[in-house]
């Protein structure tokens, strides 16, 4: 049981930190796009952030 409790949370974290690399990706692409002068709707469009994830990037 503890074994499988282990399996578990090992995948769990192993995506969750996935899930915060692609998000520090994306946010890092957003600020590059922003500094370019890109729209912010094109930059929504290409990241899939948010406009408010966009504007603290």
């Amino acid at each position: 049981m503890s074994r499988r409790k282990f399996e578990t949370d090992l995948t769990s974290n192993l995506l969750t930190a996935e899930a915060r690399g692609e998000m520090r990706s994306r946010l890092s692409m957003a600020a590059k796009l922003k500094a370019k002068g890109m729209e912010i709707n094109t930059i929504i469009e290409v990241t899939e952030l948010s406009v408010d994830e966009i504007l603290k990037a």
